[in-house]
């Protein structure tokens, strides 16, 4: 990784766009499985909860970011400094009343849309240089998220890259598998490299995802990752439901990220992980109370 060279991007989306068109085109269905595709549950859940007012005030302790850095936060784990809220972008301060190396991004929204990581106001992943004006012009002032800045963490191997990201896939305190992101690009996934992970740091051997070509050797581990471990199962324990806990592995240790209820917004898995996670999500929420939880807003109070 450090000091080696990547392959080209162009060559990296080249063979991808072959893995895709190698992939088999006919997912399997619920009549074929027995019971309902991986996708099929996600998609589910997007409908259910976002049209229920009840279930998104339920749940808004997943769905906003800044309420879910509150939650984290009050269970006794880090979380991203946050330096200014906004009400909307067009209340974004000049860049010189923020600290020089910071995270511009929505309390909403998905997929790092509308995301700006800048060192002295420059853009880090295309060395773009902006302005306050420029993010509003980017954004588009009728942009109805609110706005915050939040510190730029780092990766914990001391390079001074972004923190790579730490995606635990769980169903209640059981971890299905971990998607490790070294994130060169915020949106140009060729870019990025992906490994795919057991719990116990080993690859997984399974793709899940037809867009993304993962890598086949294991990575250097973080430091921390056992207490990101740690982390993923204690609040997968207490949502007692299907869940992405995205954490971050960082020269402080863990730092929470986001809660992902619906990841890819149910596009793009293989047949096998929709047959493999399909067959794994019990009940309407993927945990079927196996835990004893209550699938409720879990009560604030200090990490076990």
């Amino acid at each position: 990784m450090n000091g080696i060279m990547r392959i080209s991007p162009f060559l990296d989306k080249a063979k991808t766009k072959i893995m895709r068109r190698l992939a088999p085109k006919v997912r399997p269905g619920e009549q074929e499985l027995g019971f309902p595709p991986f996708s099929q549950r996600i998609k589910d859940r997007h409908r259910r909860w976002h049209s229920n007012p009840e279930l998104m005030t339920r749940y808004d302790y997943i769905l906003g970011k800044a309420a879910s850095q509150d939650y984290m936060r009050d269970l006794g784990y880090a979380v991203p400094e946050v330096y200014a809220r906004f009400p909307r972008i067009t209340a974004l301060s000049p860049l010189y009343d923020l600290p020089a190396n910071v995270v511009l991004k929505p309390d909403g929204g998905h997929s790092a849309q509308h995301v700006f990581i800048l060192r002295d106001g420059v853009n880090i992943f295309d060395g773009s240089l902006l302005t306050r004006d420029s993010i509003v012009e980017k954004v588009g002032p009728d942009c109805p998220f609110p706005f915050f800045a939040e510190e730029l963490l780092l990766n914990f191997d001391g390079t001074g890259r972004i923190a790579n990201d730490v995606k635990f896939h769980c169903f209640g305190d059981k971890i299905a598998f971990v998607l490790y992101i070294e994130r060169n690009h915020p949106k140009d996934i060729s870019q990025n490299r992906y490994y795919y992970l057991t719990e116990d740091w080993q690859l997984l051997g399974i793709r899940t995802n037809s867009r993304l070509y993962p890598e086949k050797r294991v990575p250097p581990k973080p430091d921390c990752f056992a207490e990101l471990r740690d982390i993923a199962r204690d609040v997968g324990r207490r949502m007692n439901m299907f869940m992405r806990i995205d954490l971050y592995a960082t020269t402080r240790g863990p730092v929470f990220g986001e809660f992902t209820p619906c990841p890819t917004g149910g596009m793009n898995y293989t047949a096998k992980a929709e047959e493999w996670l399909g067959g794994m999500w019990k009940g309407l929420e993927g945990c079927d109370d196996v835990h004893g939880g209550s699938q409720q807003k879990p009560s604030r109070r200090s990490a076990l």
